[in-house]
């Protein structure tokens, strides 16, 4: 894997791990990866039905913190609506393997290639979709 892209990938995983954990949260959710064993734990506090403060609490591979880093970059300040669309633009990326058009998913273009990898990345965009329903 090229140097940048591992640097891009561990600076994400760096910052899923940055955030401190919420002294309160409206909602709070845990998702797991039964094959590999990688759970997140999103918690969120809502204002005006828009994720205001959020965290997350990845446990897994560099891959899996990675995903949740960029999830958290991308999540902040959205709605149920917005979090089921980001989880679906993330699939389609892994899926058509297109890195023209990456987009915000650029970071995880070395990825594409790797398919048993896929649900590491994306398992905090699939939190994301569970925790839209809470957000009703």
């Amino acid at each position: 894997m090229h140097a940048v892209y591992q640097e891009q990938l561990l600076d994400l995983a760096r910052y899923a791990r940055t955030l401190p954990p919420l002294t309160a949260s409206d909602l709070h959710i845990t998702h797991h990866n039964p094959v590999c064993g990688d759970k997140i734990t999103l918690s969120a506090c809502l204002s005006e039905g828009t994720l205001a403060q959020i965290h997350i609490a990845a446990e897994g591979c560099a891959l899996c913190e990675a995903g949740a880093g960029l999830w958290l970059k991308l999540a902040e300040g959205k709605m149920a609506d917005d979090l089921v669309h980001l989880a679906d633009e993330i699939d389609a990326f892994l899926k058509q393997g297109n890195s023209d058009e990456a987009g915000p998913f650029a970071a995880l273009t070395p990825i594409l290639t790797i398919k048993n990898r896929h649900k590491c990345v994306a398992l905090a965009f699939e939190a994301g979709r569970k925790l839209s329903v809470k957000m009703g």
